[in-house]
């Protein structure tokens, strides 16, 4: 598949935000998750890719898409299982979810020049948000992929580790989750826990780490909006990462 790669031997921006997207085939992914492996600069390139991505979601449907937004679900009746504190280099969980402040409200300076610079990508991420993947690339088999629906990114500054995972619709069937993890220990055991916000956790995957980027995925029954934060954590231990997602996202439209 050479086509994926361009004349730099580079793979293209909208290319990997369709890789991050969980929207390519997945022999198309695993092309383009090999060369990553490889390539420092697509590796630089895909991390701005993911900021640009979770920026937009970090400005609030509300921002993107006027009149898409959903109604936010109340305030869950109990506290989330406790995560590690963070430097600020990740979205930001308030104490409460019924306060007016989204995660990450404050950061959205500091992620201008991502936005700017990846422009193309997010023209079509503007539109997937307004109108849904299924519209614009569908499977070999002419079904529509799933449409994304979220996306943050976070860096545990105590621990090294970095994450950033995308959520995709299912069509009433549940979720697909799938997380890039870098910055974890080879040879140790990791679980991607799912919380929902009544605190009701999923085990998503599990797998060895190595040094290298890793993509992990899964699928959980659950609804988009009924999803809080995500944890990578040691088998049998504590949190290595959480990811928390901006607020409640745009319902698909299909």
């Amino acid at each position: 598949m050479a086509e994926i790669i361009d004349s730099d031997a580079h793979v293209d921006q909208e290319l990997l935000g369709l890789h991050y997207m969980d929207a390519l085939d997945p022999a198309r992914s695993d092309v383009i998750h090999r060369h990553l492996e490889e390539c420092a600069t697509c590796r630089a390139q895909a991390d701005e890719v993911v900021e640009a991505v979770a920026a937009l979601a970090l400005l609030g449907t509300d921002d993107l898409v006027p009149g898409t937004a959903a109604t936010p679900p109340p305030a869950p009746a109990r506290t989330p299982p406790p995560v590690p504190a963070r430097s600020g280099t990740g979205p930001v969980r308030p104490s409460g979810r019924g306060g007016s402040t989204r995660p990450g409200d404050g950061r959205r300076t500091g992620r201008t020049g991502k936005l700017l610079r990846a422009g193309a990508l997010l023209a079509l991420v503007l539109v997937v948000a307004g109108l849904g993947l299924a519209t614009l690339v569908r499977s070999p088999q002419g079904e529509p992929t799933p449409v994304l629906t979220a996306a943050a990114v976070a860096t545990d500054d105590t621990t090294g580790a970095s994450a950033s995972v995308s959520v995709s619709d299912n069509g009433g069937d549940g979720v697909t989750i799938r997380a890039t993890v870098s910055g974890l220990r080879a040879g140790t055991s990791y679980v991607l826990w799912a919380v929902t916000s009544d605190s009701a956790t999923g085990e998503v995957a599990r797998w060895t780490g190595t040094a290298a980027v890793q993509d992990v995925s899964g699928t959980l029954p659950v609804r988009i909006d009924d999803l809080s934060f995500f944890t990578v954590s040691l088998a049998g231990g504590g949190p290595v990462v959480s990811v928390y997602l901006p607020g409640v996202p745009v319902a698909p439209t299909r």
